[in-house]
């Protein structure tokens, strides 16, 4: 009877989930003196407000899922175009950015987006840790408008990685696509870039680019 009970538990964490748009890893049914053990949150950006057409600003979208899911949390971002304006997107410790084939972060019309990685604290241990880029796509272009930037400004940041990803003409004319300032452990794997630039202020240490 108690275990009937508590695979009704779980079925309805489990719906629950899927009308959140959430992506379950995992959910197994079994016995334990001290309750049931959830798995880590991955979320669908499609389902929590992303919109990839190509033609949608996702600034605010992001910016709002990344506040509501504030702790340990996988960001499934599905195949589409996802365009963003002007400003700055700020992270938080322990997030997993994770793009399927074909999901691309678009800047267009001279225009300039900074993810931020804030330091709430004083020294180089003050900032956030464990955020992961996988197979991300940041494009950009030239027009008469000027440069569409990217930029990642990393600062007193720790384990940090950028895994196959890929930098598309979208650096700044007059910087870089990722500033690393008095962080430790930032890897970067490129699977493309046109004229990747990276700039390590003194401080940083640990940081490793690897084509």
């Amino acid at each position: 009877m108690k275990l009937r009970v508590k695979l009704g538990l779980i079925a309805t964490v489990a719906m629950g989930a899927t009308l959140l748009g959430l992506n379950p890893i995992s959910v197994t049914s079994q016995q334990s003196t001290t309750g049931v053990a959830y798995a880590a949150t991955t979320i669908n950006a499609k389902h929590q407000g992303l919109v990839g057409d190509g033609a949608t600003s996702n600034n605010t979208a992001l910016q709002a899922m990344i506040d509501k899911w504030s702790d340990n949390v996988t960001i499934h971002v599905p195949k589409g175009t996802y365009l963003f304006d002007a400003g700055n997107i700020k992270l938080h410790s322990n997030i997993t950015f994770k793009f399927d084939k074909g999901a691309v972060f678009r800047i267009t019309g001279g225009q300039r987006v900074n993810f931020v990685y804030p330091s709430p604290e004083a020294g180089y241990d003050g900032g956030i840790s464990n955020v992961t880029w996988q197979n991300a796509t940041f494009q950009g272009d030239n027009t008469s408008a000027g440069q569409s930037v990217f930029t990642q400004s990393i600062h007193h940041a720790q384990n940090v990685n950028f895994d196959k990803c890929v930098f598309d003409n979208a650096e700044s004319p007059t910087g870089h696509y990722i500033d690393i300032d008095g962080s430790h452990n930032v890897n970067i794997t490129i699977q493309y870039s046109r004229a990747l630039m990276v700039h390590r202020i003194q401080g940083s240490d640990s940081s490793r680019l690897l084509e």
